[in-house]
């Protein structure tokens, strides 16, 4: 059976077609004797209606309750013509498998079914015959019996509630018996045996089959460069305390990420002139390269930038004294 989610959810079913019946051999007795005798009884063709309640599961079972009938006449009986109908109602519970995937334009599917099938042959008499001088008795009874069946057949989605389908079923009951009027003969031993052909349509009370597929990954962000800011005070080049801390926090992640690129610019604030604050930028770059060396890297792994004036992170005048402004960014990609 197929791996492949279906739609899960109830049915109803229903359909139609020819039935075949298949010959048996009936046991007539007749008063006084009782004596039995063996009639070959054939059957014409007939129809057969169905109708059925059903789950579908999501692996591509479906079970359900079902109601069926078959008719047809009866067509000799002893080397005799015969008159009178067999007709045959069944309540049957189904267990059935579909294959294929859930979006298949033709999905099969095998199963079967057991149940009750009660049998009644209405005015059935056969005319003489060498082994019935005078006729068969007439019978108009009906016997219930248990009724199997074996199925298999194609479906087609017409939408996502409506499947079609055509069907062929084999269908046996036990052996049956019915008593004659009047009274006191017997016919015994029949075997319910027949092909039948149906087509019909189905209703779907539930959602369509989600068929998930996997997903491509996303490709991965671009790498985003990691900044620290070290702060210097006023015309100082020395790195304090806290601002060693700072350092020593981004030779860590440096490290522990593996960064190719470790970039130090120097930055200062307006007061002064710019050719001072250049250099007193660079000297702050430089003193954060040594910094970083002491920790452990190459001179050649760091690049030194300096900026002066240019390029505040919070803008002001000329001539003002800004603390966010003495820094070294170190930014690693």
């Amino acid at each position: 059976m197929s791996s492949a989610a279906y739609a899960e959810g109830g049915y109803l079913s229903f359909g139609g077609g020819l039935s075949m019946p298949q010959s048996s051999s009936v046991d007539i007795r007749r008063p006084p004797t009782g004596a039995a005798v063996n009639a070959k009884t054939t059957f014409d063709k007939g129809y057969i209606f169905s109708g059925a309640a059903g789950y579908a599961w999501s692996g591509g079972t479906r079970t359900e309750l079902e109601l069926n009938y078959r008719s047809s006449g009866l067509k000799n009986m002893a080397g005799a013509g015969t008159s009178g109908h067999q007709r045959v109602l069944g309540v049957m519970g189904n267990l059935l498998f579909d294959f294929g995937a859930s979006g298949d334009s033709i999905r099969p599917y095998i199963g079967g079914g057991v149940g009750v099938g009660w049998n009644k042959w209405s005015n059935v008499q056969g005319g003489a015959s060498t082994t019935f001088p005078v006729g068969t008795p007439l019978f108009n009874d009906r016997n219930a019996t248990f009724q199997w069946q074996g199925i298999a057949g194609l479906s087609h989605p017409f939408s996502d509630s409506v499947d079609g389908f055509l069907e062929y079923r084999y269908i046996g009951t036990l052996n049956d018996k019915f008593r004659s009027v009047p009274a006191g003969s017997t016919a015994s031993r029949h075997s319910d045996r027949s092909h039948n052909l149906l087509v019909g349509v189905r209703f779907n009370f539930n959602k369509p089959a989600e068929i998930t597929t996997a997903a491509a990954a996303p490709p991965p962000p671009p790498p985003v460069p990691q900044k620290f800011l070290v702060f210097f005070d006023f015309d100082r080049a020395n790195i304090r305390a806290d601002a060693q801390q700072i350092v020593s926090e981004a030779a860590d992640y440096a490290k522990k990420n593996g960064k190719a690129v470790i970039r130090a610019t120097g930055h200062a604030d307006t007061s002064g002139s710019d050719a001072y604050n250049l250099a007193l930028s660079e000297r702050r770059a430089v003193a954060v390269k040594a910094a970083l060396v002491k920790l452990g890297f190459k001179p050649a792994e760091i690049v030194v930038m300096f900026r002066g004036e240019a390029e505040p992170l919070v803008a002001t005048g000329d001539g003002v004294k800004e603390p966010q402004n003495r820094r070294v960014e170190i930014v690693m990609e």
